[in-house]
């Protein structure tokens, strides 16, 4: 297993919202918070597809006032968002010969 699969810290973030067992190799970073503003939130990584596809996805997430815990429903509905997209695109491509 590569070092990036074997991460375990944000749980919520990428593979948060993603179907159980959806393999995502990552890393995450969390700044400090400053007089109520987390410095940064981040995740980056590789989702793999049901097709056995994969796609990057960074989301980084600067100055922000709302809770750690809100960040990262935030990081893992936009992980779902691209995770829905390329599946979708990948069924119609197969479904079209394409």
């Amino acid at each position: 297993e590569s070092l990036l699969g074997r991460c375990r810290t944000g749980p919520d973030r990428l593979p948060g919202m993603l179907p159980r067992g959806t393999p995502v190799a990552r890393k995450t970073g969390t700044g400090g918070i400053a007089q109520g503003v987390a410095v940064a939130v981040n995740d980056v990584g590789v989702i793999s597809l049901p097709s056995g596809d994969k796609v990057a996805i960074a989301v980084l997430v600067g100055e922000s006032r709302q809770s750690i815990k809100r960040t990262d429903r935030l990081i893992a509905r936009l992980a779902r968002t691209v995770f829905d997209a390329w599946s979708t695109m990948d069924s119609t491509r197969t479904a079209s010969g394409r």
